[in-house]
């Protein structure tokens, strides 16, 4: 990069030293993500936030030597599972830097949209990134970028659990069919078989519904989808890595949505309307 004649080929170097499984985004793309996610994110130990808030020089994540840009995270709802797949091992405090393509680029940085990719030697290998575009920063966050840093809360674990002012609850998902639901429930309080044998109830993310529903769930008549939405702090909510449980009956008041599922021709259940 030393050597680089112009800007346009220290550009040119930089985007080919990338792997080429990367899919840069369209211009069109980019500002349609952008429309509906206006905000860019990275995740970051305190510690070293903290001493290029000190020192007000330009911070650099542990793998940008590596990786050759920051990475960062568009939709929110990716945050929490980020944290926990690359940095649930790693200890101390952590905080949410916020910023926009906008703040970036004031400060000299450009930022590109693309599929995912590996964070130093681990991949990038968790559920739901299929069509998602993550921002990739092509240089450091100086502190003139960020609008607002956020708290990070996480559990003795180290899970990581919310995101001041940004992901303070999780919604999550609990498979049923009909005949359980209405056998099991007793005064509104829905207590499945698994609280007598487990002492819980299986929960689970929207993205790894449909391969329960026809793997467990394929020879029921008529199978629901109940959606519950939990606080941050709910101390009967417990997660055996990334598999949330319940330890206690189910409250139906708490219940947001029931949806039903319908069958495909082949058979198999397709995904309840309004989450497709």
């Amino acid at each position: 990069m030393k050597n680089c004649r112009s800007i346009h080929w220290c550009i040119l170097s930089l985007f080919l030293s990338f792997p080429l499984n990367f899919a840069s985004a369209s211009e069109a793309n980019t500002a349609e993500y952008l429309e509906k996610y206006p905000y860019v994110y990275h995740l970051v130990q305190k510690s070293m936030w903290d001493e290029a808030l000190k020192t007000n020089t330009t911070y650099f994540p542990p793998t940008y030597t590596q990786d050759n840009f920051t990475h960062a995270t568009a939709n929110p709802d990716f945050l929490l599972t980020i944290g926990n797949h690359f940095y649930q091992e790693v200890k101390g405090d952590w905080l949410c830097l916020r910023m926009s393509v906008d703040s970036l680029a004031a400060t000299g940085v450009q930022t590109i949209f693309e599929g995912t990719a590996p964070v130093g030697d681990k991949e990038a290998d968790f559920e739901g990134t299929d069509s998602e575009l993550f921002p990739h920063i092509l240089g450091g966050i100086h502190p003139l970028a960020v609008l607002e840093a956020h708290v990070v809360s996480r559990n003795k674990s180290g899970r990581f659990l919310a995101v001041s002012d940004v992901i303070s609850s999780m919604t999550l998902y609990h498979i049923v069919s009909q005949k359980e639901l209405e056998t099991l429930t007793s005064d509104n309080i829905y207590s499945p078989l698994s609280i007598a044998l487990e002492g819980y109830i299986h929960f689970s993310k929207l993205d790894l519904i449909m391969p329960i529903a026809n793997d467990a769930y394929i020879d029921r008549e008529v199978l629901y989808l109940l959606q519950v939405t939990f606080d941050e702090d709910d101390e009967d909510l417990r997660w055996i890595g990334d598999n949330p449980d319940y330890y206690r009956g189910l409250d139906l008041k708490m219940v947001e949505k029931k949806l039903e599922f319908t069958r495909g021709k082949d058979g198999r259940w397709l995904l309840p309307e309004g989450l497709q």
